[in-house]
This record gives structure tokens, sequence and C-alpha cells, in this order.
């Protein structure tokens, strides 16, 4: 059974630069989160194209990281977001 992708490709390159600039700010203390290979294979990537060398790639764990809080998010909201009193407390129950 295949999966439905939870990003659009112009989503996916949007939740890479965001996740990337995540993993940059948090690579002091998370150095796991940036993505250590040979960016030859990413040289396409929209985030490779706007760097001036200064931003970074984000692990293939924070990008599944990323798309599966974007299936749970959907999940939760559906097409619109959820305005119900409480939304925290009933997020955690």
């Amino acid at each position: 059974m295949e999966t439905e992708e939870p990003f659009s490709e112009l989503e996916k390159e949007c939740a890479q630069y965001v996740a990337g600039y995540v993993a940059n700010r948090f690579s002091s203390k998370y150095p796991h989160l940036i993505s250590h290979t040979d960016n030859s294979q990413q040289s396409n990537s929209w985030t490779q194209c706007i760097s001036k060398g200064n931003l970074k790639t984000p692990s293939y764990s924070l990008e599944k990281a990323i798309e599966q809080l974007e299936v749970d998010f959907n999940a939760f909201h559906g097409d619109s977001l959820l305005k119900t009193p409480n939304i925290i407390k009933n997020l955690t129950h």
C-alpha cells in the first residue's frame, strides 16, 4: 500500500529550509540535526541554490520528524485550524 506524501514538492523544499534553520539554531546542543552527507546529491535543492554557505541541510531523521509532524497536525486539525477552547489540554489527552 502506497502512502501519500505529506508535502507537495514546493512544500517539501520550504519545510527543508525551515528545518535547516532549526538544525542550525540548535546545532551546538544537538549536532545530529544537521546532515553531514555529501551535498552533491542535494545540490538541486532550493536550500542549496540560495545558500551562500551558511544554510544547513537538516538530517534525514529531522526531515522525517517534520513530515510526521505535518501528518499528525493535519490529522488533528483537518483542513482548517481548530479554534476550540483548551486546545493544548485536548491535544495531550
